[in-house]
């Protein structure tokens, strides 16, 4: 790869040994060039604006000025995707769910410094990420107003007219990068007498669901809470699954969590939560596709479709990575940007 065609990154960290060996994992590959390091927030919004990488990655504790604060001075001075490092930990998820309503694009695990953690996972883990962060475009990050985007939106594909679907019991949604703001967009447009239940699947670490589902439960009508096993599913809840637990329906009305398969890539899985929705629910369950990397969900979703289910896909002009709506998009219902998926939902209900 040329040096013209490489991602730019920043990387901000206080410890000197973090940064140097995040430049050397990133640099194995290739197609990934360090052009600066800082050692605080301040020093990472300066050469942010001079340097103008294609991507930031900026440590949540630095002195003299915070992550968060650094974050939001990016996004006002020079938009840039950014990718936050966070202690997955109970302790920095409402901080990193903070960072991530501020504009961040997604978040990695912090490397520890005395060498503990799996350096492999580590890797696979950062540079998917830094890829993925580069292809964000830069209007995501400057968060215009729905009335405002709606000229840059893509071609959308309506909904169908309801007489024409099935009867929903239920709705399966699946999200990954940029979910948790997809998510709060959806859930707070959604009434609390809603007549079928919500199932959600966001890829996330374990001490992140629940806090979570603690904000979009504050922003929506509906009741929102991170599920336990056996929960039932009941019209004006909305489950989340916790994170490192598939998320699956073991019969019509209840819901069970599992371990297994332990092989599958993410954990809770999209595409097992849609496969056990086209097995139980067939066609009277809807299954929704929001913004994330990769293509979870694409099996499960295509289950769902040959029982008869209803799909929508979030439309690539709003999603932050437009991986997993893609993969479902030639099998949508209806396609549509953000604003408006929660109408989509209820037109189909």
């Amino acid at each position: 790869m040329t040096e013209k065609n490489k991602i730019r990154l920043l990387i901000a960290d206080d410890f000197e040994i973090i940064r140097h060996t995040i430049a050397r994992v990133v640099s194995l590959d290739g197609d990934i060039e360090v052009i600066g390091e800082a050692n605080n927030g301040l020093e990472a919004v300066e050469k942010t604006c001079q340097l103008h990488p294609d991507v930031v990655l900026l440590d949540m504790r630095m002195p003299i000025m915070g992550g968060i604060a650094a974050l939001k001075e990016i996004m006002r001075r020079c938009p840039t995707p950014v990718l936050m490092v966070s202690a997955f930990a109970k302790e920095g998820a409402e901080d990193t769910l903070e960072a991530l309503e501020a504009g961040a694009v997604d978040f990695v695990p912090k490397l520890d410094a005395h060498g503990s953690m799996d350096i492999g996972l580590f890797k696979q883990t950062l540079l998917e990420k830094i890829r993925a962060a580069s292809q964000v475009r830069p209007q995501i990050f400057t968060r215009p107003s729905p009335a405002l985007s709606k000229p840059l939106l893509a071609a959308t594909r309506p909904p169908q007219p309801k007489q024409t679907h099935n009867a929903i019991d239920i709705v399966l949604i699946g999200a990954s990068t940029g979910g948790p703001n997809a998510l709060q967009t959806v859930m707070a447009d959604m009434p609390g007498d809603l007549p079928v239940g919500i199932l959600i699947v966001q890829h996330m670490p374990p001490a992140f669901t629940g806090q979570l589902a603690a904000r979009l439960n504050k922003v929506s009508q509906m009741e929102v809470r991170e599920a336990r096993d056996g929960d039932s599913i009941k019209a004006g809840l909305a489950l989340i699954a916790p994170g490192d637990r598939h998320f699956l329906i073991r019969q019509i009305g209840a819901v069970s969590l599992a371990e297994e398969p332990a092989t599958s890539l993410h954990r809770p899985s999209v595409d097992i939560l849609m496969h056990s929705g086209a097995q139980t629910y067939g066609r009277h369950a809807l299954g929704v596709i929001l913004t994330g990397m990769g293509d979870d969900g694409a099996v499960g979703v295509a289950a769902l479709k040959d029982c008869g289910g209803t799909i929508i896909a979030q439309d690539e002009a709003s999603s932050i990575v437009y991986g997993m709506p893609r993969a479902v998009a030639h099998l949508a219902d209806s396609i549509c940007p953000l604003p408006e998926v929660a109408a989509a939902i209820r037109s189909y209900i």
